[in-house]
């Protein structure tokens, strides 16, 4: 039974460490691809502005409705990571009993 056990918790560490890794790339791209958005259209903004097209302000308003969209996203993949996580638990507690 102590060798079933061990054995068990070596697999569901190794699955523990593979889901952290998988839940920190995941976090990270998400939030390389919102940066990346949000300068893409501060920079075009930014451009738009200095033709004189639209004002400071509205480019203020618009960068923050954009925040506004991103957050949530983010928000939802921090939550699936968490459940991945949790789901890995559920795993090794099923197993040990």
């Amino acid at each position: 039974m102590q060798e079933d056990f061990e054995k068990d918790s070596e697999e569901m560490r190794r699955v523990s460490v593979g889901a952290g890794h998988f839940s920190a790339m995941f976090i990270s791209l998400v939030t390389l691809m919102g940066s990346t958005a949000l300068a893409l259209v501060l920079w075009k903004g930014g451009q738009i502005t200095m033709d004189g097209v639209i004002r400071i302000g509205t480019l203020s308003v618009f960068m923050s409705y954009a925040l506004s969209m991103i957050d949530p996203i983010q928000q939802i993949v921090v939550t699936i990571s968490h459940l991945i996580g949790i789901q890995v638990n559920i795993e090794r507690f099923s197993r040990l009993m």
